[in-house]
């Protein structure tokens, strides 16, 4: 999250998830691609960390599943 001051403030639970928000910060908004990069990094610092959901894998079917409040995170197409 961007504060007004435009500094790039990374807020997370744990290590594991800091890194998979700081993968975000270091790529250039490609949503989906992003996303997996951002697990990916995750799984490589603390694999136990993924959510359980993730045991089938990181995919972009997988991805383009997450949901916020019941609604997709990403675009369908």
């Amino acid at each position: 999250m961007k504060g007004s001051d435009r500094v790039i403030n990374i807020q997370g639970s744990n290590d594991a998830l800091h890194i998979h928000e700081i993968k975000h910060t270091a790529l250039s908004s490609n949503g989906l691609l992003d996303e997996i990069a951002g697990y990916i990094a995750q799984y490589g610092y603390e694999p136990s960390s993924l959510p359980s959901s993730v045991s089938s894998g990181i995919n972009l079917e997988y991805i383009a599943d997450l949901k916020k409040r019941g609604v997709h995170l990403f675009i369908q197409f």
